[in-house]
């Protein structure tokens, strides 16, 4: 799933991301979300806003 990163924090040794996500529920409503995730679970993704609209992914 794709997300924005809001804030970095680091607790030890370790660094997470507050991260918000936007999904649409069951109404077809969006749903906004914002959780604490681990650093190893995030994937970066390179935009270019010249490209047209394709997201690739970069890894």
């Amino acid at each position: 799933m794709q997300g924005l990163v809001l804030e970095w924090r680091r607790h030890g040794y370790r660094w997470w991301a507050s991260v918000l996500t936007v999904t649409v529920d069951e109404y077809n409503r969006p749903r906004q979300e914002v959780r604490w995730v681990e650093v190893e679970r995030l994937t970066p993704v390179r935009s270019d806003p010249n490209d047209g609209g394709r997201v690739r992914h970069f890894g």
